[in-house]
């Protein structure tokens, strides 16, 4: 999915941030050849995930300009 948006023209400047519960470096997948500028792995704890989502709300919706 990530290499598809990077291949649309009109998403270029969008930033693709990438979750997920794998470590790139555990799956052989470097965060470069995901083609994502952010990849960030998800706790598994319920607390540090609204932590993190807090964060990601601050960071990209707080933030964002239209």
């Amino acid at each position: 999915m990530v290499r598809w948006i990077r291949q649309q023209p009109l998403l270029l400047d969008v930033p693709c941030v990438v979750f997920s519960a794998d470590d790139p470096l555990d799956t052989n997948r470097a965060p470069h050849e995901l083609v994502c500028d952010y990849y960030i792995r998800k706790p598994h704890d319920f607390p540090q995930l609204l932590a993190l989502a807090s964060r990601v709300r601050d960071r990209w919706l707080n933030t964002a300009r239209v």
